[in-house]
């Protein structure tokens, strides 16, 4: 009776424990946005893309924002400008960071994680219209930062649609 006592205690302790939920804006996605699952959680945000010609590089650049409106996290993707799957092998091609300025600034740095499948792929692009459609499957370790933020951080079934900058 005792055993079962102690157990009910116990579970009761761990399902109050309140779980740290994370509330990021997508922004105003006034030049594309970027969906995933980020840790097997819907997410969505603002994208910002640009078309280096001389190196044939489409850079995107994503962001989420605090409800005021703040930085709080940016994904970097990077990809030839083709039709197609590029292999994402390291920082070079890809990257993401966490950030907070609510008074403290807090800053947490991942790096690729290379034993894990990461991509990115041009599913379709217009250079009329300059628009970019595609995929993308990344796999973040946290290098440094706070406790709080996850060890690792994975986007997995991503898509994007943005218009670019040709620059």
């Amino acid at each position: 009776m005792k055993s079962l006592k102690l157990l009910l205690l116990l579970l009761v302790l761990f399902s109050c424990q309140k779980e740290e939920v994370e509330i990021f804006e997508k922004g105003k996605q006034e030049n594309g946005f970027c969906k995933a699952k980020k840790n097997g959680k819907k997410w969505e945000a603002s994208a910002d893309a640009f078309f280096f010609k001389n190196e044939n590089l489409l850079f995107i650049s994503v962001n989420t924002y605090s409800e005021e409106g703040l930085p709080r996290e940016d994904l970097n993707l990077r990809a030839e400008f083709k039709v197609g799957k590029t292999v994402v092998k390291s920082e070079d091609l890809s990257s993401y960071f966490r950030l907070e300025a609510d008074g403290d600034l807090s800053i947490s740095l991942y790096d690729l994680d290379t034993e894990e499948e990461n991509y990115i792929e041009i599913e379709k692009f217009n250079t009329e219209e300059k628009t970019a459609e595609g995929s993308f499957c990344l796999h973040f370790k946290k290098n440094t930062g706070p406790e709080s933020y996850p060890a690792k951080v994975r986007f997995t079934k991503g898509c994007f649609d943005v218009k670019y900058k040709e620059l």
